[in-house]
């Protein structure tokens, strides 16, 4: 079959692995693939190959985007969920504007009214995905690097700060 064509210690795997996989193709009760097969199977490799290149296209597009509209954002919390945070919210001003505990559960409307509908637990994340290790996925110390290194660029950004442009300003 074609699995006596392939050489698979070209693609990494050693040759133990590479022998194993040629038995368990050999005692497969699989076919030999028809023409037409290959030809459908081409043109949807096709199709994967090109909506991956689309994907990088679009993941660079919306980076220079988001460096160029909101460079801290972007910094703080990454490109993408960047984007989402203010389409959730309807605009950058509109985030802007928006209280932590709002923007702690944007993108979690749903939960969030059906718990209140139902008067069970409201959800305690959104598209910040911090808590979302901590308490969903039992990952402490991915929270804490998560936290930390969110904690440090906001501290960066603070110490870029001039003294003007906070003077007069009270914390409450």
């Amino acid at each position: 079959g074609n699995h006596e064509q392939a050489d698979l210690a070209a693609v990494g795997l050693s040759d133990s692995v590479a022998a194993a996989v040629h038995e368990a193709a050999n005692v497969s009760f699989g076919s030999d693939l028809a023409d037409s097969d290959l030809i459908t199977l081409y043109g949807l490799t096709k199709h994967v190959i090109a909506h991956a290149s689309y994907r990088t296209q679009l993941q660079t597009y919306l980076a220079s985007r988001m460096h160029a509209i909101a460079p801290s954002l972007a910094h703080l919390v990454g490109d993408t969920v960047g984007a989402r945070l203010i389409a959730h919210a309807g605009s950058l001003t509109n985030l802007a504007k928006c209280p932590a505990s709002t923007i702690q559960i944007l993108g979690a409307e749903k939960a969030l009214f059906r718990a209140l509908k139902t008067k069970h637990a409201t959800p305690k994340y959104g598209l910040i995905f911090s808590v979302y290790y901590y308490e969903i996925l039992a990952s402490p110390d991915r929270a804490c690097q998560l936290a930390k290194a969110a904690f440090d660029d906001a501290i960066a950004e603070l110490d870029q700060l001039s003294e003007d442009s906070y003077k007069g300003l009270h914390l409450h």
